[in-house]
């Protein structure tokens, strides 16, 4: 068996809404996101078999807004979730289902998956 075939595996990395809909403010942020969505694909080519992916969420209720004061916080959630055609504020597992996704299947590569709750439609 060549070497080429031996090799198997998923890279996901993870950038965000901003690399698809960039927000007043956040130019900085948005060609961060955009580099590494451009880097997935380039990976996704040089390193296959190894499929290359990243997951791309908008806001997620985790422990990295703890330090905010709890008002502003639950604040910033409300009016994220009012602009979300779901509704509501992702949580962590919401995100976590698309790594597993993309480590299980094996014909996804160089792919963005946005997990954004409706945020490009709305």
């Amino acid at each position: 068996m060549r070497e080429a075939e031996k090799a198997k595996g998923s890279i996901t990395l993870t950038s965000g809404i901003y690399a698809a809909r960039p927000a007043q403010g956040a130019s900085t942020l948005a060609a961060i996101n955009s580099a590494i969505e451009g880097l997935v694909r380039g990976l996704a080519v040089e390193l296959a078999p190894i499929r290359v992916n990243v997951v791309s969420p908008v806001l997620v209720d985790t422990p990295i807004y703890s330090t905010m004061d709890a008002g502003t916080r639950e604040g910033m959630f409300q009016t994220v979730a009012q602009s979300l055609l779901v509704k509501h504020v992702a949580q962590p597992e919401e995100i976590a289902e698309a790594y597993v996704y993309l480590a299980n299947n094996t014909f996804t590569t160089g792919s963005t998956i946005q997990i954004e709750g409706g945020a490009m439609l709305s």
